[in-house]
């Protein structure tokens, strides 16, 4: 062990490393004594058919699509995919959803517009596995999809030609974000490594963090190596963003970074964000305009709902014509951190309702979404995040169903501080993984 560093809590860094945390600690110790643990990335079955089909596309040089989501894992995901068809010297059609006009997922007026445009093959990045109907619908039409998703399985899978999804490939947990599934697939379609791989890898560790989904095993390794990756970009948009938002530790990417990618599909168009990782330039400006007009309007919206809440029911929900779409699930967010309770923001938009659902681990929101279908026009989601949609006419039935769903114990879900809510467990897992500095 090298004499500077002591293991007795009061000298954890060499003088060089000093500034970092407990963890860059651990992981140089294990580094000098060559005790790095690397972990096995997930397997997916069919994987090498994936493969198959898309160099096939690129022989042929088929007309394809690349239909990605509006938040930062669904906007990184895409990008990885976007840059491996233009090294091909391919220029996919590229579709983010807009929050508004379009919701979340696939839509049949989308699926009609990738017809229209003579789309052969549909790659979904970070959705696809809840798009039954659409993508019988693409099929119907002579198009192949490859489903590339990570959010939970429904009771229905779609009819697509592949699909690459850690549940359903039985990798054990915990799983790859929407941006981890499309690395792993870059990585099995490069063979290897290549050239632009960093750059990549620093776009799969964003979507990684920014996503929550838990940071252990493969997800904490693809984390620490874009870390590294991100602190040894020399050039480039990602290297902008880094020096522009003073991104150096998983804390930076999650609370500086990944709020200005998010901020564009919030409040205007996701492609903002997609051209910054890729262009850069003034895009990069555009989405810090974007993030502090969101960070003012969320604290006064909070302030308002927060204010009308009867917060003694087990469901807090909230609906009304006025609520923007793209802030609801920050306010839902905000709310159930500091009550620790299921909550339900709803945007009204004529005979439409969209919601956006938060829980702490006690109560998986999107089971409980399960349990309300009948009454949902569509919905999707994680343990502890959702979104859904409805019908203004069943909101009492569904603000009465969900409410009574919520059957934990008195006490678990109310407990703001302790170690039952999301701002502890859902956002770092049940391992404690810390976020400052780590991994």
């Amino acid at each position: 062990m090298p004499e500077d560093v002591s293991l007795t809590g009061k000298r954890w860094l060499p003088p060089e490393k000093s500034g970092q945390t407990a963890g860059d600690a651990i992981a140089y110790l294990l580094h000098s004594r060559k005790l790095d643990i690397s972990v096995s990335p997930p397997v997916f079955p069919h994987m090498e058919q994936a493969v198959e089909r898309i160099f096939a596309a690129v022989k042929r040089r088929e007309r394809i699509a690349i239909f990605g989501d509006y938040d930062c894992d669904g906007i990184t995901a895409t990008a990885q995919l976007v840059r491996f068809f233009r090294r091909r010297g391919l220029d996919p059609l590229i579709r983010l959803p807009h929050r508004v006009h379009d919701g979340y997922g696939l839509n049949t007026a989308i699926v009609e517009e990738f017809h229209r445009a003579g789309i052969q093959l549909l790659i979904t990045v970070d959705n696809g596995i809840s798009a039954v109907q659409e993508i019988a619908l693409a099929k119907q039409y002579g198009m192949e999809t490859i489903v590339t998703d990570h959010h939970t399985v429904g009771t229905e899978i779609p009819p697509a030609s592949i699909i690459l999804h850690p549940e359903l490939a039985g990798c054990p947990g915990p799983h790859p974000s929407g941006a981890g599934v499309v690395f792993l697939l870059l990585q099995a379609l490069e063979k290897g490594t290549w050239e632009e791989e960093p750059i990549d890898l620093v776009l799969a560790m964003c979507g990684t963090v920014a996503d929550l989904v838990e940071l252990r095993g493969y997800n904490r390794q693809l984390v620490r190596e874009g870390l590294t990756a991100l602190r040894n970009l020399s050039a480039g948009p990602l290297m902008l963003l880094r020096e522009y938002t003073g991104t150096r530790t998983s804390t930076d990417v999650a609370f500086r970074l990944a709020p200005r990618i998010n901020a564009a599909g919030r409040l205007g168009d996701p492609l903002l964000a997609l051209q910054a990782l890729l262009e850069g330039g003034e895009a990069i400006g555009e989405l810090d305009a974007l993030n502090t007009s969101r960070q003012q309007q969320t604290q006064d919206l909070y302030r308002e709902i927060r204010h009308s809440l009867d917060e003694s029911s087990p469901l807090l929900f909230s609906a009304d014509t006025t609520y923007p779409h793209g802030l609801i699930g920050l306010i839902a967010g905000k709310l159930t951190e500091a009550t620790g309770k299921p909550s339900c923001i709803v945007t009204v938009s004529g005979d439409e309702c969209i919601a956006s659902l938060r829980s702490p681990p006690c109560y998986h929101i999107t089971q409980g979404l399960v349990r309300c279908s009948e009454l949902l026009s569509r919905f999707g989601g994680h343990a502890c995040a959702a979104g859904c949609n409805f019908p203004l006419r069943n909101m009492t039935a569904f603000e009465r169903q969900l409410t009574s769903d919520i059957t934990v114990p008195p006490g678990r879900c109310n407990d703001p501080t302790g170690r039952h809510h999301p701002g502890s467990l859902c956002r770092t897992g049940n391992a404690g993984t810390v976020w400052s500095g780590e991994p």
